[in-house]
């Protein structure tokens, strides 16, 4: 059923994909409208802000499916934090390239 409505928009924003059949699923139906973001964090960072490994969960597909996917278009780093407003670098690139492809997909529909 939101298949069928996503074709009627011009861009469809997928927030969480866990394993690879996720992305294949969205890659047939979505074709070159698709592009493909990952936030990464190194396990030092995540330590640092709370994160405590859980055998069992941490370690399940729906964690750790996609660690090995490469195919991604924008990877956004997120390990540097936001001092005094600046974004780091990195971020602030990936913003940017993907609000122009957004956009180029916009003015292409119509």
């Amino acid at each position: 059923k939101v298949l069928a409505k996503a074709n009627s928009v011009d861009v469809l924003i997928v927030t969480d994909c866990r394993r690879l059949s996720d992305v294949e699923f969205f890659k047939i139906h979505c074709g070159p409208r698709l592009r493909l973001l990952r936030v990464e964090t190194t396990l030092p960072v995540r330590e640092m802000r709370g994160f405590v490994f859980i055998k069992g969960i941490d370690d399940q597909m729906t964690e750790c499916g996609l660690d090995d996917y490469t195919d991604w278009d924008i990877v956004i780093t997120n390990d540097v934090q936001i001092v005094n407003g600046i974004l780091p670098t990195n971020l602030e690139e990936c913003l940017t390239d993907l609000s122009f492809e957004i956009s180029q997909l916009l003015l292409s529909r119509k």
